[in-house]
């Protein structure tokens, strides 16, 4: 049926305003609470009793209706995590994604993968880039930045989901997922004393590095409790490359032989394979005149020549309870902050062995 209402001759009626669509930050505004509140209240995520009825209150007076990417699939989530991490031609790296791909693909969740490249000003970057991309939550692997309260602040308040692997929360407001590494530093220190050396050497990781600092300790506490010193000539600075091992390398074997060490600990497998490299171009036998042990248990530790004896991280593991972790915070399962510390074992293969017996 035609309307009924006319218009003067000659008139045309005004095409009808769309109305402004309201905004989340309209019912933020109106509701008296932060933008991540009335993210989390409409994708069905914990607030207080008092804060979801301010929301839903805003809600219905704005006639507020949330278009279909801000409330997601039917959950109210777009099932998808970012992954930042440092770089991703790495073996240790690669084993943490597979871990993270074979939980999220159980779950129905796409990987969104980024690469820093070992940039600290990139890490922030990516982490307003994959939150702008209304993903669910983020996982960051081993940051680079040496306070990381920034980035917890940030995506807390975007209302998304962060939770650190590698790495530990400064703020405390996100959950982490670490491994011992203290107890890693000292369990391959013990090994060595308890082989009968005392002129042992560290080859360190990057010095920022808070894995590096933990391993130092455990370094140090195992060689105070044997009461052994522990020479300044001794610990080698490195930065987890071949190439650091190698140059740290040639620094201890140009000790004075009273100094020079017996055993080498490096703080990862790639810098203890260039050690194993060096020592065979210099023809010193392993392990009969150095011992030599890394850190992670990567592939290449069980294939070198000799094997390496190392600290085997549960690389995959790490991957596997920092993504179970994440989905369980943006289910709601799960949205106080946890910090998760999984144990490390020492595998003893053939580069390890007593001191020669002149030593």
């Amino acid at each position: 049926m035609a309307s009924d209402r006319r218009h003067p001759a000659g008139k045309h009626p005004a095409p009808a305003r769309t109305p402004a669509r309201i905004t989340i930050n309209e019912v933020a505004r109106v509701a008296g609470v932060s933008k991540a509140t009335v993210s989390r209240v409409i994708n069905s995520r914990p607030v207080s009793e008092e804060s979801r009825r301010r929301v839903v209150e805003a809600i219905r007076r704005l006639d507020f209706q949330p278009n279909a990417q801000a409330r997601g699939l039917p959950l109210g989530r777009s099932r998808m995590v970012g992954v930042i991490i440092p770089v991703i031609a790495n073996l240790f790296f690669a084993r943490i994604i597979h871990g993270i791909e074979e939980v999220l693909s159980e779950q129905g969740y796409a990987m969104v993968l980024m690469s820093t490249n070992h940039e600290p000003d990139k890490e922030l970057a990516f982490v307003r880039a994959v939150t702008q991309r209304r993903v669910d939550g983020v996982l960051l692997i081993t940051p680079r930045q040496t306070d990381n309260r920034t980035l917890d602040q940030y995506v807390v308040q975007s209302g998304s989901h962060l939770v650190l692997i590698d790495a530990e929360s400064r703020s405390g407001d996100v959950s982490s997922v670490v491994v011992d590494n203290r107890s890693g530093g000292r369990m391959a220190t013990q090994h060595l004393l308890d082989l009968g050396h005392r002129r042992i050497a560290a080859i360190t990781g990057r010095p920022d590095a808070p894995e590096t600092q933990e391993r130092l300790e455990g370094y140090r506490a195992a060689l105070a409790d044997a009461r052994v010193p522990s020479r300044p000539e001794w610990i080698a600075t490195g930065d987890y490359s071949p190439e650091s091992g190698a140059a740290a390398a040639e620094r201890l074997l140009a000790l004075p032989p009273d100094l020079r060490p017996t055993a080498i600990f490096a703080f990862n497998d790639l810098m203890a394979e260039a050690v194993l490299s060096v020592l065979e171009e210099k023809g010193v036998r392993v392990p009969g005149d150095i011992s030599v042990v890394g850190y992670d248990d990567l592939v290449v530790a069980s294939l070198s020549r000799p094997r390496l004896t190392s600290v085997h991280q549960p690389l995959e593991q790490l991957g596997r309870i920092g993504a179970r972790k994440l989905l369980k915070v943006i289910s709601g399962e799960e949205p106080e902050p946890l910090r998760i510390v999984l144990p490390v074992q020492l595998v003893i293969r053939e580069s390890s062995g007593p001191p020669p017996i002149e030593s």
